[in-house]
């Protein structure tokens, strides 16, 4: 069991990563984009401390959530094929 789960937390771990960035990014740039009752941009000028604050209150929550849905989808597809195979 703990040589099928090691492989499936790294590869859980950087595809985590890796999305909870990229869904960051893309809804941090949507927000600053958008501009809501100008909290990201106030008389031309950006507040980058706000974007920022906003980029990790997107990535902060989505990090340990699709780590651990990636790992466990990760393992559980590597499971099925083991099974398969024998």
């Amino acid at each position: 069991m703990a040589n099928r789960l090691n492989p499936s937390v790294t590869v859980g771990i950087g595809l985590g990563f890796w999305l909870s960035l990229a869904i960051s990014v893309t809804m941090t740039l949507h927000d600053w984009h958008l501009n809501p009752n100008s909290v990201f941009i106030d008389s031309g000028m950006t507040q980058w401390g706000r974007v920022f604050d906003t980029a990790w209150s997107w990535f902060l929550p989505l990090m340990p959530s699709l780590t651990l849905l990636c790992i466990g989808v990760h393992w559980l597809l590597e499971t099925r094929k083991k099974d398969r195979l024998s």
